[in-house]
């Protein structure tokens, strides 16, 4: 499971690989596509994956995953904040992976 990250690089939780190149971005817009947010981050550099996260229904749970394919595009991203997509203010974060633990 991936959760936004809090900390930055010297974060104890952070990995390699994909880690480093993904972003959690909160706040979106219920009508927000994979589509319209591919279109929007794909200015700061190639994107490999793009997702926004839909309940079992279908709709948008407003918020999503962008991977791109550098970690310069991540901080091009970052340091270009605030963001609008479809007229409301997202907030990025950089993605971290947990493991996620049954009890």
């Amino acid at each position: 499971m991936v959760y936004p990250a809090y900390g930055g690089a010297n974060n104890p939780n952070s990995m390699s690989g994909d880690q480093n190149r993904k972003i959690f971005l909160g706040g979106l817009s219920y009508h927000t596509t994979d589509e319209t947010l591919r279109a929007f981050c794909s200015r700061f550099g190639k994107i490999t994956d793009c997702l926004v996260m839909r309940n079992p229904e279908g709709k948008s749970r407003g918020f999503g995953f962008v991977t791109y394919e550098d970690t310069s595009s991540v901080e091009d991203f970052m340091r270009s904040r605030p963001h609008t997509i479809d007229n409301r203010q997202i907030d990025p974060k950089r993605a971290i992976f947990r493991q996620v633990t049954c009890t």
